[in-house]
């Protein structure tokens, strides 16, 4: 749903149901992922200049985890995939343009964008050595931005330097677990 209050702001909002099937590896009796997604934000337009910012929520049920070698379930398993319980995942995305010069067939483009993201799992898995209550988002930094600065030339020379950055992340749903 977009809402234009005017010619240069917007309210928006959204509401999505998903579903992911377990698929034919699975443990026999897993339920297929469902979750709910709620985004909603502001847009601002002007001449030279842009900003969103946009907040999200996500519920999982059912969470599914595909088990790899890189990402092994919590029985050992490199193949297949396991229930993982329910999660939320939440955060706020901003991304702000703007044009800090613009003539003379040159323009230069500058971007920031931001994204924080967290959560936890609401419920553990349905094995003992799975995920518990509380853990963590595994695979998941909480902030991640990005600075892009640009020359553009009408005769089609352009040029971006950017600068991305990502916070670290636990590689487990244990990180931090107590014990």
């Amino acid at each position: 749903l977009n809402y234009r209050l005017n010619d240069q702001w917007t309210v928006l909002g959204g509401a999505h149901q998903g579903f992911a099937p377990p698929g034919n590896t699975a443990v026999e009796g897993s339920r297929g992922e469902e979750s709910v997604n709620y985004e909603g934000g502001l847009r601002f337009r002007a001449d030279r200049f842009s900003l969103d910012v946009i907040g999200f929520y996500t519920d999982y049920d059912n969470a599914l985890r595909n088990c790899r070698v890189a990402n092994p379930c919590a029985d050992g398993s490199i193949d297949g995939a396991q229930q993982d319980g329910a999660k939320t995942v939440y955060g706020v995305e901003v991304l702000l343009h703007a044009d800090l010069y613009e003539g003379d067939g040159l323009r230069i483009p500058v971007q920031l964008v931001y994204t924080y993201t967290d959560g936890e799992y609401t419920r553990g898995a349905d094995v003992a050595s799975g995920v518990r209550k509380g853990d963590v988002l595994d695979y998941t930094p909480r902030n991640i931005g990005r600075v892009l600065v640009g020359l553009e030339h009408e005769a089609g020379f352009n040029i971006n330097l950017a600068l991305n950055y990502s916070d670290g992340a636990c590689t487990t749903t244990t990180c931090g677990r107590a014990g």
